[in-house]
């Protein structure tokens, strides 16, 4: 029933400063891609997004491959890969994980934009044991603890862009007359086996 009361009054939108925000992380992809396009030496129709294109570009760079993909033998372009390989092509691999960051962020807010209600109230799913995708897809065991989904209100940015994740965060905002309050858990199995024994020094 408290999960259901918290569903149907959703999590309150500040539409103008998530629109705001989702421009300019707009105006930073499209400047990212433009500097991945020129760095790499491609054409208008080149898409930075493809990680196909972008082991092609790569590779004419003379970036060497760390690893292919198993099916087209493809290089493996995923960020990790790249900045292993950084040295050899910096201004180009600087831009595309910077266009990727910018790309994910604006994400969030182009979702909320989307989902939020006329009154701007956004009615994201609680699941109470968890839910598949967060165990490792679907046939996995969920980890039976709270979640959310559509959309997943718990996986704001955080620690990628300190400053920018604290921007987006701000976007959420309390109801009219009420605050919003961040708490978390803290230790808490060896907390509750502290009271269970009632070991005094354990607590």
């Amino acid at each position: 029933p408290v999960l259901a009361r918290m569903e149907g009054h959703g999590v309150r939108l500040d539409r103008v400063a998530a629109t705001t925000l989702a421009s300019e992380l707009g105006d930073k992809v499209d400047g990212a891609r433009a500097r991945v396009v020129v760095a790499l030496e491609q054409g208008v129709k080149f898409n930075p997004r493809s990680h196909e294109q972008l082991g092609v570009a790569l590779k004419e760079l003379e970036v060497p491959i760390r690893k292919r993909t198993k099916v087209k033998r493809m290089m493996v372009t995923d960020n990790d890969t790249l900045l292993s390989v950084r040295a050899y092509a910096p201004e180009a691999i600087d831009a595309i994980l910077e266009m990727r960051s910018a790309a994910k962020l604006a994400s969030y807010l182009d979702s909320w934009l989307v989902l939020a209600d006329d009154t701007g109230y956004i009615h994201t799913s609680f699941n109470q044991g968890g839910h598949y995708e967060e165990a490792g897809g679907e046939g996995a065991t969920p980890q039976g603890r709270l979640s959310s989904s559509d959309p997943n209100m718990q996986n704001i940015p955080h620690h990628a862009n300190e400053e920018m994740g604290r921007r987006i965060r701000s976007c959420i905002v309390a109801s009219p007359g009420c605050v919003l309050m961040a708490a978390d858990v803290e230790q808490e199995e060896p907390r509750i086996i502290a009271y269970l024994a009632n070991d005094e020094t354990l607590k």
